[in-house]
């Protein structure tokens, strides 16, 4: 998802063109920014509240119906952009043992891949095993990683955060 860290540097990219700049290169980067004024921000906005419909759905059972009820918005537009935008994995925090002989268990890290309706069963049976699934709407899924965290994450500060 794109991150308010994101957004900012768009943010820094519109401002710069305010400094200072030659008339040619202040055009030529109005230009630019132009063609993604209509997509960063909209983009943004969509997937956040793809995550926010996502973790309502999916981790709090919300049928997607009553929330596009709430939203003033048809079922078709609330699951398409669900699909389109919304959180391809969420990811999940268990205590697991550090070696099969030693008594502290520790946190580890999963991810589970979105399924569509699949997903509520999965989350059902991942919540039975002890794990928790961290919220889309806390942004810690990258998909630039190689474990598709985001780097930083802090697992045992995770698992204390989700309760």
């Amino acid at each position: 998802m794109i991150t308010c860290q994101s957004l900012d540097g768009f943010t820094d990219k519109l401002c710069d063109i305010t400094r200072e700049m030659t008339g040619m290169e202040r055009a030529k980067e109005a230009t630019a920014l132009l063609h993604l004024i209509e997509t960063v921000p909209q983009r943004f906005l969509m997937q956040w509240r793809a995550a926010a419909v996502a973790d309502l759905h999916y981790l709090e059972g919300k049928s997607l119906r009553s929330i596009a009820d709430e939203l003033g918005l048809s079922f078709q537009a609330v699951s398409f952009w669900l699909r389109d935008h919304g959180p391809t994995h969420y990811l999940t925090v268990a205590l697991e043992p550090q070696d099969p002989d030693g008594p502290d268990d520790y946190p580890v890290l999963r991810l589970i891949t979105v399924d569509g309706e699949n997903t509520k069963t999965k989350v059902r049976q991942y919540r039975a095993a002890g794990r928790k699934i961290v919220p889309a709407v806390m942004n810690l899924y990258d998909p630039d990683t190689p474990d598709g965290i985001a780097v930083g994450v802090d697992a045992e500060a995770l698992w204390n955060e989700l309760g």
